[in-house]
């Protein structure tokens, strides 16, 4: 009986849809290349419902960059990823998982996943970018499906984020310094945003400069 087909609905909304994260550095064993800036892509390409749950087929892609300008891509890496574990699926305190509150708390979790996707790969160095399996970018799924105080696509982003997870892809010493967060600030074009408190870190840095 396949129980979550709501989630794979939601997931195939995403289907061959990229989350591209900001312009990052080139590792030194890859100037040789031509490339002086490097771009991550995260894209899921095949969702589907097995007896392990709901699994996502999905790419890393790592495009390369010269003067501004497109200059081929430097690897791809596909892999099928487990992102909603059968059992971890169910709704932590009814242990049900096709009632209408939980459908609606793994569409939050999906939303929270894909946001932390999103600030991974802008976050992300060269050096981890080029190493990153579309694994490294769901680590911990399982648990923080389980987490019973996660409710929003928030919570959800947030213990994406911790450092155990997805926050390890996030060099160290990138915290908000307003309020401590170890994956601050999710890009907007200009705007540098502190995606825990809201709050513009670069402004009162000026402002103290």
């Amino acid at each position: 009986m396949e129980i979550y087909t709501k989630t794979v609905e939601t997931l195939n909304a995403f289907v061959n849809e990229p989350i591209r994260g900001e312009l990052t550095s080139v590792p030194s064993n890859l100037l040789h290349h031509g490339h002086d800036r490097l771009r991550g892509e995260f894209r899921i390409v095949d969702v589907d419902e097995t007896s392990r749950g709901v699994e996502v087929t999905a790419r890393v892609v790592v495009h390369g960059l010269r003067l501004d300008e497109y200059n081929g891509i430097v690897d791809i890496i596909e892999q099928t990823i487990l992102i909603v574990p059968h059992e971890a699926g169910k709704h932590p305190y009814t242990g049900e998982a096709d009632t209408r509150e939980n459908v609606r708390r793994l569409d939050e979790y999906i939303m929270g996943w894909l946001l932390a996707v999103q600030t991974a790969l802008d976050m992300i160095n060269g050096e981890s970018l080029v190493t990153c399996w579309p694994a490294d970018l769901c680590r911990g799924a399982g648990d923080v499906l389980r987490l019973k105080t996660a409710t929003e696509g928030y919570h959800f982003r947030d213990r994406f984020l911790a450092r155990s997870r997805l926050g390890r892809l996030v060099p160290e010493g990138t915290r908000c310094p307003l309020c401590g967060y170890t994956a601050p600030r999710a890009f907007n074009g200009d705007l540098d945003v502190c995606v825990r408190c809201g709050d513009h870190p670069s402004y009162y840095e000026n402002e103290a400069a």
